[in-house]
């Protein structure tokens, strides 16, 4: 009697929510308390090669599933999910494989690649593969694997990157560290599922993955690429107009605004979008519960904004040290961005379950488009803060105008 009723409590839909969030939360605690050390062990020279390592790295990890393990929550069968997951993890493989294949002949024909490139392909599996499986868990409510996999990737991740700052690795430090957190999130991700997987190796009709996920390959998938380009399109614009040593700067404000969104909103998006697959196959409406996780998140966020808006500089010199004071003064400019972002990127589902991808890839095409304007303004006008701050008004107005979208197609 009392296992049944554990089990019962235990899929509770807040009872899911309050596992994957407080996971999310030592996870972030993790990160913040050892951030400081990072800041001193690490230059902003140094976080500036790994921002562009990574910057590389996001995008086509991005490109190496398509995007198919976002159908994963929407298969009715677990046998499925497990042909969906082996489908994403087989795909990426070739994918890091044929870009393998590329550096070599590169390399062949002179193409003089820095050293720290030839580590794409680990680095795209590294940051593909948990993406697929966290949603094979999720789907499967799996979330004490979820939320055992957000502890520990952090833990490892940040003590090892700490090490080898210590050890004067450099910007390889914080890479090398990167692998080995992700690696590990990736053995206790795969507990329980390998042999499953490996049982789809000779059955999958390859002739046919483009028919059944076409909506994934073509608009999906473009689609989330621009949303990485938050980050990535960001630091390849600054490396273009403004150099060094802004990519690292960037990065840095980047990691501590995107904390509050890893920890809430990305939690908010995994559960939501569980939830309103469940109530679609059932015909019933979603709506009303977008609207009020989007009452609840805009409180917070406006509060986490105004902070940043008015104590950015101070708040980064206290935790980080002088020499990120400029990483602060970027938050409050971002304040904006940030709060948008923080209450509307949790419901980008909406268009997947509405089947809405090539609409959605349109409009995220305009935000990526209103960045580059901004920064082209900024840099003929010979100033950085104008470009962040047009950056963040722009990303804002278009940013409502997505939720409004969101709110639109959801029945």
């Amino acid at each position: 009697m009392f296992k049944q009723f554990k089990q019962r409590l235990y899929h509770l839909p807040f009872v899911q929510f309050g596992t994957l969030t407080g996971s999310a939360a030592i996870g972030q605690i993790i990160t913040y308390l050892m951030l400081p050390i990072l800041a001193r062990v690490y230059s902003p020279i140094e976080f500036s090669e790994f921002s562009k390592f990574i910057s590389w790295v996001i995008p086509l990890s991005i490109l190496a599933s398509f995007k198919i393990e976002l159908s994963t929550p929407k298969q009715r069968s677990v046998h499925d999910q497990y042909r969906t997951t082996f489908i994403s993890l087989a795909l990426m493989l070739a994918i890091c494989l044929v870009i393998s294949i590329l550096l070599v002949i590169g390399k062949a024909i002179g193409i003089d690649f820095e050293t720290i490139y030839w580590l794409l392909p680990i680095g795209i599996m590294s940051t593909t593969a948990p993406q697929i499986l966290f949603f094979l868990n999720t789907s499967q409510q799996n979330n004490a694997q979820s939320a055992s996999y957000r502890i520990l990737n952090n833990i490892i991740l940040q003590l090892t990157s700490v090490l080898l700052g210590y050890l004067s690795w450099g910007a390889y430090g914080l890479i090398i560290g990167y692998f080995i957190g992700q690696w590990v999130g990736i053995i206790i991700l795969l507990k329980g599922h390998f042999f499953a997987l490996c049982s789809w190796r000779n059955s999958i009709q390859w002739n046919t993955i483009f028919t059944e996920f076409r909506e994934y390959i073509l608009f999906a998938t473009p689609q989330a690429i621009i949303e990485t380009l938050q980050l990535s399109g960001t630091i390849f614009l600054l490396t273009l107009f403004f150099g060094e040593p802004y990519p690292g700067i960037f990065y840095i404000c980047w990691r501590i605004l995107q904390a509050p969104i890893n920890l809430i909103s990305n939690s908010i998006f995994v559960i939501e979008y569980n939830e309103c697959s469940k109530l679609l196959s059932t015909q019933n409406s979603y709506s009303s519960r977008i609207k009020k996780s989007f009452s609840k998140l805009s409180i917070f966020g406006i509060l986490l904004g105004a902070i940043f808006l008015l104590f950015g500089p101070d708040l980064f010199t206290l935790f980080l040290g002088e020499q990120h004071r400029l990483s602060g003064t970027m938050a409050s400019f971002l304040a904006l961005w940030f709060v948008i972002q923080f209450i509307v990127s949790p419901f980008s589902f909406t268009a997947i379950l509405a089947n809405k991808q090539r609409q959605s890839l349109l409009l995220n095409s305009l935000d990526i488009v209103s960045k580059c304007i901004a920064f082209f303004i900024g840099y003929q006008m010979d100033s950085i803060w104008i470009a962040l701050g047009l950056y963040s008004v722009l990303s804002a107005i278009i940013g409502i105008c997505i939720y409004k979208w969101y709110l639109q197609i959801s029945p």
